[in-house]
């Protein structure tokens, strides 16, 4: 039994490769974001729509884009109190594995009558079937452990990424800057494990 691998071992080694995992999730937001059809980040209300982590994530990127007088709301999936959609909205739809049915849903209100971008690690799954555009949510491998570490952190990313299309200075110290921070602090965890 000792030689079986845990759920400990498996998010251990999610953890540890946070840094190169990011760093390739940052490339890959950057050229999704590049390749967006054109005109849809410029719509001037946003909505960014997500369940646990993935409204955190949410409600951390509206609270950003607020700060610089964008129109942004974060929402959660599962809301009885709605955002209409319309066509000055950009529904930005949050699910890892993209099947979450109450962000599924949220896509489909939104999707024909908004812009809605989904970000998922499933590129072939419900959501991208009601978006106008897909951004992928991990770089180079999937969580083991099953607990959002790698996810999150992209959609963290993501979001922020996003976020710097509308003003650059929320991009210029941020999200990059975390690849080396990560990797000094797993270089040195022998000293605060």
């Amino acid at each position: 039994m000792s030689g079986e691998r845990t759920r400990v071992d498996d998010l251990t080694e999610d953890i540890l490769a946070a840094p190169d995992e990011l760093a390739a999730a940052i490339d890959l937001h950057r050229r999704g974001i590049a390749a967006l059809p054109e005109g849809l980040l410029d719509r001037p209300r946003w909505v960014l729509i997500g369940m646990g982590s993935s409204g955190f994530a949410a409600r951390d990127a509206a609270a950003v884009l607020r700060s610089i007088g964008h129109d942004a709301i974060a929402e959660v999936a599962s809301a009885s109190d709605r955002t209409p959609p319309g066509p000055d909205t950009l529904a930005i739809v949050i699910s890892n594995s993209g099947r979450t049915p109450e962000t599924v849903a949220a896509a489909a209100r939104h999707h024909h009558r908004s812009g809605v971008i989904a970000l998922t690690s499933e590129p072939a799954s419900a959501l991208t079937a009601e978006a106008d555009a897909v951004l992928p949510l991990v770089g180079e491998r999937a969580e083991t452990a099953g607990i959002a570490t790698l996810s999150s952190r992209s959609t963290v990313a993501a979001l922020r990424l996003l976020a710097g299309e509308v003003d650059p200075s929320l991009v210029a110290h941020g999200i990059a800057s975390a690849v080396p921070s990560l990797e000094t602090l797993l270089d040195d965890r022998a000293a605060w494990l």
